[in-house]
């Protein structure tokens, strides 16, 4: 027999949890720098390209079988609907992700994240204003989460 050095449920919930927290930081971190000031294409793309590994890693977490009755016990709420709470966050992650997808400025398909001048790429910065609707999007999702 060797050491037991894994419990996938208890690892499964610590991991959704900790991909939940990175969530809701970079959330709050991108909402309040767009809120003070430009923020340029490079930061939003990195940001949602969290967003997207974040919800590869809670779609494979979710497969785990029985962790949703080990969150409940875990949590002591056996009244807790864990899967309309999981569910509500991993729509709102979507819901960012499409916004950028439907919203960021395009040309022929391709997103116009840079500008060419003198010989430079520069990324192109949004101004607050621009950004307002983005960051309703992102407020929803910080409020699904705990």
């Amino acid at each position: 027999m060797t050491f037991p050095v894994s419990n996938l449920l208890a690892d499964s919930l610590l991991d959704a949890q900790t991909v939940v927290k990175r969530v809701k930081r970079g959330s709050q971190g991108i909402h309040t720098r767009s809120t003070n000031g430009d923020i340029i294409s490079r930061g939003i793309f990195s940001y949602t390209t969290m967003l997207a590994d974040s919800l590869d890693e809670l779609n494979a977490l979710k497969a785990v079988p029985g962790i949703t009755q080990y969150a409940k016990d875990q949590f002591g709420d056996q009244a807790l609907d864990i899967v309309v709470e999981f569910n509500a966050v991993v729509a709102a992650i979507q819901a960012v992700i499409d916004w950028v997808g439907v919203y960021f400025p395009a040309n022929g398909g391709y997103v116009q994240a840079q500008s060419y001048s003198g010989g430079r790429l520069t990324d192109r910065p949004f101004t607050t204003a621009q950004m307002a609707a983005f960051r309703t999007e992102i407020q929803t999702l910080i409020d699904s989460i705990g």
